[in-house]
């Protein structure tokens, strides 16, 4: 019997000890569950193997598609599965080649096999080739075996008794399963804030959104931080929106601005239960003594504070954020989103600030602005 299947594949995961292997291929198995219930694309059953998970539907590529997008994924193919018999697999093959094959292509045929049967790789290879020439004949037509630069790979997998048959490999978003590492606090700032948002969920975080401003000052920002995000995020984007622009613009103190946001993020993190924080510094070459700076900031906060943009400059990030698939933010890398947080630089923080009395009153205000904004999150 020929099954029209998905083959999703991961490779992270892989290298994980046996019992984490198997938690992270049951949270895997739930989140591509999840996609596929969300996508409203039809399919009838997961089957989780040691090394796939393979997912049964009638619409295999866009099933394969929609799954690329889920973390821990490395790459999908739409295939068929037949059983591991060399006519068989030879028939389908050559059936799947009739389809895609025209005048003058060059084709290979890759054959992938584990465990023991009557026939060799080689003996797959040879007879699926042959098999191809001959049914393209039929047709009219002449292709030829070019292993070097095809214009069509067919990927044969023999595993036991069982044959899966491809052409297509779409390319994953990889890292870990989301929801496996926890809840973080990612500062929505600008349109950098996205791609560094992209990039923790990655390894396996779950991201709860602050945004430090009032919703029409950011409005085109968070347009386009839901349009990229929430494909990955396999439900509800959680944000916690607060004015606190309009009290830490009265300070006239950029190091204290930068202050009261990181412990606005510290206590969104303790009410949520998280376990660390996001910002999308990035270092200017211009400026010195700037990770000194960050890591003052961050002694101010009771949690692990990220910079996974630290390193980066404009093309690197724009090459990013293509990557993820979205041309319109690539070409907002750069330009501000209306909030307050500036680039690292300047004069460093003063850290014993806290017990300043007028730096109390501010403290209180804004613990009051986060209570009611993230209660305001969850109705």
């Amino acid at each position: 019997m020929i099954l029209p299947i998905v083959l999703s594949r991961f490779s992270e995961i892989a290298l994980k000890s046996r019992n984490t292997r198997t938690a992270l291929r049951r949270l895997l198995r739930h989140n591509v569950l999840t996609a596929l219930r969300i996508s409203g694309l039809p399919f009838d059953r997961i089957e989780d193997t040691w090394e796939r998970l393979i997912i049964y539907s009638s619409a295999s590529e866009r099933v394969a598609e929609t799954i690329s997008k889920v973390f821990g994924i490395v790459s999908t193919s739409p295939a068929i599965e037949c059983k591991a018999e060399i006519n068989k697999i030879s028939e389908t093959v050559s059936e799947m080649a009739r389809q895609k094959l025209r005048q003058g292509d060059r084709f290979a045929i890759r054959v992938r096999r584990v465990g023991k049967h009557e026939f060799t790789t080689n003996q797959i290879a040879r007879t699926c080739g042959s098999s191809v020439i001959e049914i393209a004949k039929k047709a009219g037509i002449q292709v030829t075996v070019d292993l070097d630069s095809p214009d069509y790979e067919f990927f044969v997998e023999v595993r036991a008794e069982r044959c899966f048959i491809y052409y297509l490999v779409i390319r994953g978003v990889g890292g870990l399963p989301i929801g496996s590492q926890g809840k973080i606090v990612s500062r929505l700032s600008d349109y950098e804030s996205i791609i560094a948002t992209w990039l923790i969920m990655k390894r396996g975080c779950t991201p709860i959104l602050a945004v430090f401003d009032k919703k029409e000052r950011v409005e085109e920002l968070m347009s386009l931080t839901k349009s990229v995000l929430l494909p990955y995020v396999l439900g509800k984007l959680q944000i916690v929106v607060m004015p606190l622009a309009e009290v830490i613009r009265k300070t006239d103190s950029n190091s204290l601005r930068k202050y009261l946001e990181y412990l606005a993020m510290n206590d969104i993190a303790l009410l949520e239960g998280a376990e660390g924080i996001v910002t999308s510094e990035r270092t200017d070459p211009s400026k010195v003594d700037q990770m000194e700076t960050l890591r003052q900031y961050g002694a101010v906060v009771g949690f692990p504070v990220f910079y996974p943009l630290v390193g980066l400059d404009e093309e690197n990030l724009k090459h990013l954020a293509k990557s993820i698939g979205e041309r319109k933010l690539a070409s907002k890398i750069g330009e501000k989103a209306g909030t307050l947080m500036t680039r690292c630089g300047g004069a460093k923080p003063d850290v014993t600030c806290g017990l300043d009395s007028s730096l109390r009153e501010y403290r209180e205000k804004i613990r009051e602005i986060v209570l009611i904004a993230v209660e305001e999150a969850h109705t």
